[in-house]
C-alpha cells in the first residue's frame, strides 16, 4: 500500500484544541523608529501592504488564525510543507508542547546570529487557543504509522515529512496531528507512545507531545481564538526560560537547556 493509499484509508473526523504562540513585539519594535502616532500608523500600513493578500476563504477569521495562510511566497519550508506550497497553520495539542516548540525556535534565533548577543534576549509573546474540527483529519501518531515513526520525528531531516505533506494535500486532508520531534528530544513524549486512557484530552487523545498541522482556514470551528495568556521568554545560547501568566494571575515557569535539543553537539536546523 502506498502512503497516499494509507492516507485515504486513515482519514476521518478529527477535532480538538490547538495552542499556538505568537510574538507580540512587532508593534513595540516599530514604535522605536517613529516619532508620532500618525507615523506609527503609516508604518504599519506599509508593513501590511508588503505582505501577500489574504484569500477570500480567510474572511471573518481573526488575524492570528488567518495570517499563516497568506503565504507563499515562502523563504523556508516547514516539516510538512515546501516553499512552493501554501503555508500551514501549526500549533500544539497542549500548552506544554507549545512551550517546547517555542524554546527550540528561540534557540535557533539566538544561535543564528554571526555576533552573539551581549546579554540574554527577552521576548514577549502571547499563547492562545483555537478550536479545530474537520471531516478529513489524520492522526500520524496512530499505530497505522508506527513503521515510519522515525522519519516522522526525525530532528533534522524533513524530506519524508514534506513529501507526505504533499500527499496529504492531494488526498484532501484538512488537518492532522503528529508527534512533536522537539517533544521527543526533551523527553516529553516517547516516539513510540500510543494513545492510552491516562492523560487523554477532552477529544479522547493523549495530547502531550502532539502537534497540529492545519491546511485550510475552514478547519477552525470558531472564528476567534480564546484563552489568551501573556508569555515572556529569556534566551541565551545555552538555555531558555519561559514564564506564562495564567488567566487567574498565577504564573507557570518552564526551563529548557539547549543541550536537550542537540544532536551530535549541534542544534538541528529547521526545515528549508
Amino acid at each position: 500500500m502506498s502512503y497516499l493509499e494509507r492516507i485515504y484509508t486513515q482519514t476521518g473526523p478529527l477535532k480538538g484544541q490547538v495552542y499556538r504562540v505568537a510574538e507580540t513585539q512587532e508593534k513595540s519594535a516599530t514604535t522605536d523608529i517613529v516619532d508620532t502616532a500618525e507615523e506609527q500608523s503609516r508604518l504599519e500600513e506599509l508593513l501590511e501592504e508588503s505582505k501577500p493578500p489574504y484569500t477570500h476563504t480567510d474572511r471573518g477569521l481573526h488575524y492570528l488564525l488567518k495570517t499563516p495562510f497568506r503565504y507563499p511566497p515562502l523563504r523556508y519550508g516547514s516539516r510538512f510543507g515546501r516553499v512552493f506550497e501554501k503555508s500551514l497553520f501549526y500549533g500544539s495539542a497542549d500548552t506544554q508542547t507549545a512551550l517546547v516548540e517555542t524554546a527550540y525556535y528561540r534557540l535557533v534565533f539566538v544561535r543564528d546570529t554571526t555576533k552573539p548577543f551581549p546579554r540574554p534576549v527577552k521576548s514577549h509573546h502571547t499563547i492562545f487557543e483555537a478550536s479545530v474540527g474537520v471531516e478529513k483529519g489524520l492522526q500520524l501518531q496512530s499505530s497505522a504509522w508506527r513503521d515510519v515513526r522515525d522519519q516522522l520525528t526525525h530532528p533534522s531531516d524533513y524530506a519524508f515529512t514534506q513529501a507526505l505533506g504533499g500527499e496529504m494535500r492531494e488526498a484532501g486532508v484538512q488537518a492532522f496531528q503528529f508527534i512533536s520531534a522537539r517533544a521527543v528530544q526533551v523527553g516529553l513524549r516517547a516516539p513510540d507512545a500510543e494513545d492510552r486512557a491516562a492523560g487523554k484530552s477532552k477529544s479522547g487523545l493523549n495530547a502531550v507531545g502532539l502537534n497540529w498541522g492545519v491546511f485550510t482556514p475552514k478547519a477552525f470551528r470558531r472564528r476567534q481564538p480564546s484563552n489568551f495568556r501573556p508569555m515572556i521568554a529569556v534566551t541565551t545560547r545555552e538555555h531558555v526560560s519561559i514564564v506564562v501568566t495564567e488567566r487567574d494571575g498565577t504564573s507557570t515557569a518552564a526551563e529548557f537547556p539547549a543541550d536537550r535539543f542537540m544532536v551530535a553537539g549541534q542544534l538541528p536546523r529547521p526545515a528549508v
